[in-house]
């Protein structure tokens, strides 16, 4: 990918969560319901619809199946502590901001991750199978 692109694609979704972050947590920053973000594409930001969760296990389960297509999944989650969490993950960027910290504590690009077309927890499995003894490791030849 060029630099350009890379960095507009990067700059639209920062854009968006700070959109989604402004409008909906900063207008309301003692709601404790978890929430999760509907949009159809990262530009129109006024057609974002907020929705609720009324279990965390249901917002947990509806990120792990969206967090890797094309518009990904963004909620507003608690950590053990209480803590709230917004969290957004697309094909290209993993993003989570601790709300009362106001700190960003994970921004990464996803897109060399799944390169390959195998997400990180099939690699994470394979490599628990081989340090199990459940698969052998292959042998690489003409090195």
């Amino acid at each position: 990918m060029d630099a350009e692109p890379c960095s507009m694609e990067y700059q639209k979704r920062l854009k968006f969560i700070d959109y989604i972050k402004k409008k909906f947590i900063d207008s309301n920053p003692n709601c404790k319901r978890t929430k999760w973000f509907y949009f159809e594409n990262y530009d129109d930001l006024e057609s974002i619809e907020i929705r609720y969760f009324e279990i965390q296990e249901q917002a947990l389960k509806y990120y792990e199946k969206h967090r890797y297509e094309n518009l990904g999944a963004c909620i507003l989650s608690f950590s053990c502590e209480g803590d709230p969490i917004l969290a957004f993950e697309d094909s290209y960027l993993a993003y989570h901001i601790d709300i009362y910290k106001n700190e960003c504590e994970i921004s990464d690009l996803n897109e060399s991750l799944r390169s390959n077309g195998r997400s990180l927890k099939a690699e994470l499995d394979a490599l628990v199978r081989q340090l199990t003894g459940e698969d052998p490791p292959q042998r690489i030849y003409n090195c």
